[in-house]
């Protein structure tokens, strides 16, 4: 049992983003309250938790039991499918040969660097996002700086798009030969 100690965050946090990915980006992964809730951190500078954190202190301070772990890493998968896309986070989920037994450790193999190094880049990805779409920001609501001369919408049903503009409904997680 290989994964047994991977943190709450990333259990529930993948769950959500692939039931989202699965319904073609009508989900959880889409809600409001999630919304709701980082953009008042970002408004009140609030503090986010890192990866041990929100599994220590998180944990204990959440008001809903346990919907800090869904709410930080549906956000992070989401955020690692924009930057790396959904493949990759795919990859890093996925379990078969040549992947790394620990959580962590597979990340690195998969996106060549620190997973706490990219958690911190989240949180400043997601700060900056949030203090764009309130009120007196200079970006309309919802959107993402351009990217490759393109504007995205943050969130999987806008993030998950294929070269022909199609949205991705699926994805084998079969092991590919």
């Amino acid at each position: 049992m290989p994964r047994f100690t991977a943190p709450r965050w990333y259990v529930e946090g993948s769950a959500v983003f692939m039931e989202t990915w699965m319904a073609g980006g009508l989900g959880r992964a889409q809600g409001g309250y999630d919304e709701m809730v980082f953009r008042a951190m970002a408004r009140d500078d609030a503090h986010f938790y890192d990866t041990l954190g929100i599994e220590s202190v998180g944990q204990r301070s959440d008001f809903q039991t346990g919907v800090n772990a869904y709410l930080y890493g549906t956000r992070f998968m989401t955020w690692l499918a924009y930057k790396y896309g959904p493949e990759k986070v795919i990859g890093w989920l996925r379990r078969d040969a040549g992947s790394a037994r620990y959580y962590a450790d597979n990340f690195r193999v998969v996106f060549g660097r620190e997973l706490d190094g990219a958690w911190q880049d989240w949180i400043a990805f997601e700060r900056d996002f949030q203090r764009s779409n309130l009120p007196g920001a200079q970006e309309p609501d919802h959107a993402v700086p351009a990217v490759r001369g393109r504007r995205h919408r943050f969130g999987v049903a806008r993030l998950l798009r294929r070269s022909d503009r199609r949205p991705l409904r699926s994805i084998s997680l079969s092991r590919r030969r």
